[in-house]
């Protein structure tokens, strides 16, 4: 089973500066996505429970997924 961390902006920042292979799931909520207009380039978006499944062959073997949500 995957390990789960916690990770800080900086972390995500230096692995990305190093080449490390990162996916950013868009957790959020329809509302919460619609209050703000903020969004990380090239984000996957993950509809609810219901998303999961359809974004799951969209995720890379390898390298770290960063999820984010409010």
């Amino acid at each position: 089973m995957p390990k789960t961390l916690k990770s800080t902006p900086a972390e995500v920042r230096r692995r990305l500066e190093q080449g490390e292979s990162v996916t950013v799931l868009d957790a959020r909520g329809r509302a919460a996505r619609a209050r703000s207009a903020e969004r990380i380039e090239g984000d996957v978006r993950v509809e609810g429970s219901r998303g999961v499944p359809a974004v799951l062959d969209l995720l890379p073997r390898d390298g770290w997924i960063l999820a984010y949500c409010t």
